[in-house]
């Protein structure tokens, strides 16, 4: 999510054509090729960038005259890097966009809002399926990211913590009354751990809505391999409705070891005192908010 941001906002500044390279996107592998998507842009997407069979691609492509965003190379720290990453207080103009000076996150933001929109069929069952939950009044959004994120040595946030954090929010912004909170997770199991910490608080999330459970435990980017079309969809209707909710919740709090929690972020206002990230161990040396 983050270098496609960062590689449009690359192509405006340097006045350069831009496509989305997916042939390797490990999303989109599966063991049943009947089962394949050949894009995740152009299934839940508007279009971004140009499409990789335009002819401005084909003959870039031809000709080699191409760079191509390696993530790992963008987060280097190198001068050039750093530019390219737009921390908060960077700043960029773009003529062509009539940006001047703009700082880094103030471009992600208006470069997101640009760039990523779901298709309509997608923003509409969004809207309909939070419509469901009755938000209407401001509420708290909570992300709990479990899963394959333990194979990268960082300690999960305790449910005790999200539960001292939202008490905490409730008192400096809902006037001491915890309001209604939404869940969002890839791990359903968290949820009778929250109602059995605080049943007398309401809990809501898309978990509540699935049949069953099983093989939503924990999301693990392996297990996407043995997944059918459906079963994709399902995972991408869940993930929209989650990713909205925490954009418009009055207060977020999140784990910096997600980059959904980066992507709400930029989503949100620009009000950094609603916006929370836990400590959890593991994570010290991980890009903080000023990223």
């Amino acid at each position: 999510l983050k270098n496609v941001l960062l590689g449009g906002i690359l192509s405006f500044e340097e006045d350069r054509c831009f496509t989305v390279h997916e042939a390797d996107n490990e999303m989109l592998k599966r063991s049943n090729p009947e089962e394949a998507l050949t894009s995740i842009i152009q299934r839940y997407f508007e279009p971004i960038g140009l499409p990789e069979d335009d002819q401005l691609v084909k003959h870039a492509g031809k000709h080699r005259n191409f760079e191509f965003q390696d993530h790992k190379k963008v987060w280097a720290s190198t001068a050039f890097n750093y530019r390219k990453r737009r921390p908060m207080e960077h700043e960029t103009s773009i003529p062509s966009l009539g940006y001047d000076h703009m700082k880094g996150h103030d471009l992600k933001r208006e470069m997101l809002r640009r760039m990523w929109r779901p298709l309509p069929l997608v923003r509409n069952a969004t809207c309909n399926s939070l419509s469901e939950f009755g938000l209407r009044d401001d509420f708290i959004a909570i992300s709990v990211r479990r899963g394959d994120k333990s194979t990268e040595n960082f300690v999960f946030a305790k449910m005790n913590q999200y539960i001292e954090a939202i008490h905490t929010a409730a008192q400096k912004h809902f006037g001491g009354t915890v309001p209604k909170i939404f869940v969002a997770t890839d791990d359903c199991t968290v949820m009778q751990e929250l109602r059995t910490l605080r049943p007398h608080w309401e809990f809501m999330s898309e978990c509540d809505n699935l049949d069953t459970h099983e093989g939503h435990a924990g999301f693990a980017l392996t297990a996407m391999a043995d997944w059918s079309i459906e079963e994709t969809d399902a995972h991408f209707r869940k993930f929209f409705v989650e990713l909205y909710a925490m954009a418009i919740a009055k207060y977020f709090i999140g784990v910096t070891y997600t980059n959904v929690s980066w992507w709400v972020y930029f989503m949100r206002s620009q009000d950094k005192d609603t916006f929370e990230i836990l400590k959890t161990p593991g994570t010290e040396k991980r890009e903080s908010i000023e990223w």
